[in-house]
């Protein structure tokens, strides 16, 4: 009988124990950290100049931006430091937009961080996530309210499922002021297959784990002495 147990306690150990498979972000460049360090506090990047490692494609012009700089506030974005991007560069109008490789069929989650920019009252853009020529999900964002002492960043996620063997996501910023707008941290889309769901074998061992516990202890009590 305790041989039993412990060969059950195994069980359930090695199933709760086995690693999942490790998520990927599909995104190059989500913590807008590839530009490298930069003199000043911020650089304006526009279609027309994007620094190498940049990794996306920008409309109008954006802003990266020190995280620890007059511009970041407080607090910083968890896992943000030492970049985070606004969708204003120079003028009213900006955006961002990247491809990523998906599978027809599979579910994504894309997730990120977002704060309005501190010197202007609120902010708002549109998340679009693009596949197969038409939009999957579009979505428009709200923030207000962000001060140099209270950013507020909150984080926001969206499952899809993919459509095509390319995918695209985008960020528009819709409502601002000159020379600011949303600002985004954090992008990152991965495929949920692979993002801590445990795969077909782990949840076969759980269930034979949990299964020669309660046959042990089934057993157990059917041999337990009488009281007199």
């Amino acid at each position: 009988m305790k041989h039993t147990l412990l060969l059950a306690g195994a069980a359930l150990t090695l199933a709760m124990t086995h690693p999942a498979a490790a998520a990927t972000n599909l995104i190059v460049n989500g913590d807008f950290n590839g530009t490298g360090n930069f003199a000043g506090e911020y650089i304006t990047i526009t279609g027309d100049n994007p620094p190498a490692g940049f990794g996306w494609s920008v409309t109008g012009s954006v802003d990266v931006f020190k995280t620890d700089s007059r511009f970041g506030g407080d607090p910083d974005p968890i896992g943000g430091d030492p970049y985070a991007l606004d969708l204003v560069g120079v003028g009213t109008e900006g955006g961002i937009y990247q491809p990523f490789f998906t599978q027809a069929g599979k579910t994504y989650r894309l997730t990120f961080d977002f704060a309005n920019n501190p010197f202007i009252g609120s902010a708002a853009m549109q998340v679009g996530l693009l596949g197969g020529g038409d939009f999957i999900v579009k979505e428009d964002v709200f923030h207000s309210g962000s001060t140099t002492t209270a950013m507020d960043w909150q984080t926001m996620s969206f499952e899809f499922t993919a459509v095509d063997d390319i995918s695209f996501v985008s960020f528009k910023n819709t409502a601002g002021a000159f020379a600011g707008g949303m600002y985004l941290d954090n992008v990152s889309v991965v495929d949920l297959s692979e993002s801590g769901v445990p795969e077909p074998a782990t949840w076969a061992l759980m269930i034979a784990g949990f299964g020669l516990a309660g046959t042990a202890l089934r057993s157990r009590r059917r041999l337990a002495p009488t009281a007199v």
